[in-house]
């Protein structure tokens, strides 16, 4: 059997073009975009090109009328420099949900000790999706400055509402700012930026098949506030010119593609719970179809442990995940799946798929093949 990798919401395989036009790139644009040199100069005028661009692509917006976009290599970096900057300024409450990703939990935990700023959590419902009405009730009791949310969880797919949110905001707290954790969503999905009117939004090159680069996008009325990250603060650190060149380029090629690909991820998601079926393995969706993004399937696997499914697949060449992998080796149970009151003896008992485009059918057919056999041998 050939090796399956099926565990793309961690990190996509880079395709070939991909990396020779990094090396492309590297070689022409390999000078620090902060120098003043000749060849400074160059990188950063093509770093501001690409920058413009993707900030166009993802949010539909011209930079010089819609915002700014601020980059790094990884988007932990760029997401824990973004809510420094933020919480410089802010004078009330953060809300935010303990079933954000850890690098989010954790700048919000580190920004409020360090600005002294209330840190409160919505609870999520059963279901994965946030609790609106426990929502309204923190904006009705309490001053809230930034509302902090996943566009898509991480580990288990579900979707939140973002338009939804901020119609709320709109309600009860207008002046909330409105952070989305997008980078399981930006170039999958569309970004709802005019929707959803966000403040901040996050892509990573990672999750769309580049060697790296993440971008911070924020609305023009922040740019002063975020200056400073870099030219004082040196936060994030420097990106290197080639990835954020590559960014904007993988990004292009992506967006004309995005329902087609969406419409194939949900083939291969259903040709898959179809194969279990068959298989009379009846493991259940963690998430209502209806909730979930076509790119991650996150099922119940009781009584089968997660974590040991996988290490079995690992023998045969399969690549998937108990959960979300920034807390694979934690041996705590799941932060999300308690949230979502799953029963305790059920905590460790679940894996996640996640697809992308070159994810063939055959492939599909031969995890279901695999992991029926491993049950088996469990």
């Amino acid at each position: 059997m050939e090796n399956i990798y099926l565990d793309n919401a961690s990190s996509v395989p880079c395709e070939k073009w991909v990396l020779e036009r990094f090396c492309s790139l590297a070689s022409e644009y390999f000078a620090n975009q902060e120098s003043l040199s000749f060849h400074g100069r160059k990188s950063a005028a093509a770093v501001k090109t690409a920058e413009e661009k993707i900030f166009q692509l993802l949010t539909n917006n011209d930079i010089s009328h819609g915002g700014g976009i601020l980059s790094g290599n990884t988007g932990s970096s760029v997401l824990s420099a973004c809510v420094h900057g933020i919480g410089s300024f802010l004078h009330g409450a953060v809300v935010t949900t303990e079933a954000e990703h850890p690098a989010l939990l954790a700048a919000l935990k580190r920004t409020s000790a360090l600005y002294h700023f209330p840190l409160l959590y919505c609870p999520i419902q059963e279901d994965g999706k946030l609790d609106m009405d426990f929502l309204k009730d923190i904006l009705k009791k309490e001053k809230v400055s930034l509302a902090a949310f996943h566009h898509i969880q991480s580990e288990t797919g579900c979707m939140q509402d973002l338009a939804a949110i901020r119609d709320v905001l709109d309600e009860y707290s207008p002046s909330t700012l409105f952070l989305a954790d997008t980078v399981q969503s930006a170039g999958k999905y569309p970004l709802l930026w005019n929707d959803a009117r966000l403040d901040f939004a996050f892509v990573s090159g990672q999750k769309i098949g580049c060697p790296g680069g993440s971008c911070l996008l924020y609305r023009k009325e922040h740019h002063k506030k975020l200056q400073f990250l870099r030219s004082k603060s040196h936060l994030p650190g420097r990106c290197v010119p080639a990835v954020i060149l590559l960014l904007s380029e993988v990004l292009s090629e992506m967006m004309p593609e995005m329902e087609n690909r969406l419409l194939k991820m949900a083939k291969l998601k259903q040709l898959l719970l179809d194969g279990l079926k068959k298989k009379n393995i009846s493991f259940r969706e963690t998430i209502p179809a209806a909730n979930a993004s076509n790119y991650i399937l996150h099922f119940l696997t009781t009584p089968f442990q997660g974590a040991i499914l996988t290490r079995m697949l690992a023998l045969d060449g399969i690549s998937t995940a108990p959960g979300s992998a920034c807390e694979s080796e934690s041996g705590e149970p799941s932060r999300t799946l308690q949230c979502m009151k799953i029963k305790k003896e059920e905590l460790y008992n679940a894996l996640r798929i996640s697809f992308w485009h070159n994810n063939t059918e055959k492939e599909i057919s031969a995890f279901v093949d695999a992991l029926a056999l491993r049950v088996r041998k469990y």
